[in-house]
């Protein structure tokens, strides 16, 4: 099996933290897995991974990560693995519609690390969140 995690950057913070604690553990396990970023600008998390020379690490940009140009970057990346695991926002809204536009078969796992958010106070953006994470759709 072929995993990809999905996330913004590896900036410091407790998604990132936990993406560089477990991608090594999968490998060793012998669960292929690699890490796409959505801005690949280096972070010392970043750096740490790279020294620990354990999978395949993929940027798309190093400016914004609010760019929806990156929804196309991204769909190449869907068609080379089983299970794409997503971290964080804006990450999970993109690989929803990558998907859609990509016609793939490939298994969407989404994480949110917060029990909390400011998009769950917004009626539009709750509702969008349950459309594009509500698993019927994909």
């Amino acid at each position: 099996m072929k995993v990809l995690h999905i996330i913004n950057s590896l900036a410091t913070g407790g998604a990132e933290k936990l993406l560089l604690d477990t991608i090594p553990l999968y490998n060793r396990k012998g669960i292929a897995t690699d890490l796409l970023l959505l801005k690949g600008n280096e972070h010392p998390f970043l750096k740490k991974l790279k020294e620990k020379k354990c999978c395949s690490i993929f940027s798309l940009t190093k400016r914004t990560v609010y760019n929806p140009f990156l929804i196309f970057k991204i769909i190449p990346y869907l068609k080379k693995y089983d299970v794409v695991h997503v971290h964080l926002f804006p990450a999970q809204y993109f690989v929803v519609l990558a998907k859609w536009f990509s016609f793939t078969n490939v298994k969407l796992v989404f994480t949110e690390h917060s029990t909390s958010n400011r998009r769950m106070k917004s009626v539009f953006l709750d509702g969008l969140t349950n459309l594009f994470i509500n698993p019927i759709m994909l």
